[in-house]
């Protein structure tokens, strides 16, 4: 079975769900190279509370932690055990209502993100990042965690996929972003 299902694929390891890659194409996937979306063009949203990289809130922290970016709380329940390190981080926030996370990063319908609970979203850099047990990696990927839910992060592929053969799958055209998230501050 491809990894790459459909618009709203399920990311496969051994027969088992461990996260999400929205738009992407399946199936007939056509490796494209691409550039990553140019999200400095954008400008930030000043209404986003910005968050400290070195002292963040409860709720941030454990949402960093939930995506496996940093390791504020090892034992968290739900936490990846990637530890990307916070140098990955392009933008985050708590984004209220969640269904408005699209305005950050290209995350289309999920239905992940259709509500008006708070989400912390999440943005990447250009680095690819690798995730455990799974073979391929994501670009300018996009980490969603409800508020408090701290054990149901998921990650959406709004750059591109590099597959464990090298291919690169470029996701479908989705609605782009109209604003970036607050880097993170010192």
């Amino acid at each position: 079975m491809s990894p790459l299902k459909s618009r709203a694929a399920t990311l496969l390891v051994a027969g088992a769900a461990v996260g999400q890659l929205a738009g992407c194409y399946g199936g007939g996937a056509r490796p494209v190279a691409t550039e990553p979306m140019p999200m400095d063009a954008l400008a930030v949203d000043v209404a986003i509370e910005p968050i400290s990289a070195s002292e963040p809130t409860t709720g941030a922290a454990a949402a960093l932690d939930a995506c496996g970016i940093t390791n504020f709380n090892p034992a968290q329940p739900g936490r990846m055990a990637a530890n990307f390190g916070i140098e990955v981080v392009a933008g985050m926030g708590l984004v209220v209502p969640g269904r408005d996370a699209g305005k950050y990063a290209a995350l289309g319908s999920a239905p992940e993100i259709q509500t008006d609970d708070p989400l912390w979203v999440i943005t990447t850099g250009d680095a690819w990042l690798s995730f455990p047990l799974v073979t391929g990696e994501l670009r300018n990927a996009t980490c969603v965690v409800p508020d408090r839910d701290w054990a149901s992060p998921r990650w959406f592929a709004t750059g591109d996929v590099r597959t464990s053969d090298g291919a690169i799958i470029t996701p479908a055209p989705l609605e782009q972003p109209v604003f970036r998230l607050p880097p993170l501050s010192k």
